[in-house]
């Protein structure tokens, strides 16, 4: 687990370089599981709660939206004050 303590670390200092792959790495640690893709738009929804919409890079782009990884950070700080309620 010290890659992934390691990955949450790298997306709190630096959300301009994250990959998808790497984001949704961080997302099924969180809890969160994809309920529905379509095209480049994948939907992830942990349990009892909201649901978050990812949008996968194509074409030149290789690192994800900034403001996809600014939610994926707020439900980690969120994470971070609650106890583990999985």
């Amino acid at each position: 687990m010290a890659g992934l303590e390691k990955l949450k670390q790298k997306l709190k200092n630096n959300p301009r370089g994250i990959r998808y792959a790497e984001l949704i790495r961080v997302l099924r640690d969180l809890g969160f599981e994809e309920t529905r893709s379509r095209g480049s738009h994948h939907v992830f929804r942990r349990r009892g709660g909201p649901s978050l919409l990812i949008v996968k890079p194509r074409g030149g782009r290789r690192l994800c939206a900034i403001a996809d990884v600014k939610k994926v950070i707020e439900f980690l700080e969120q994470s971070q004050e609650e106890p583990d309620e999985r």
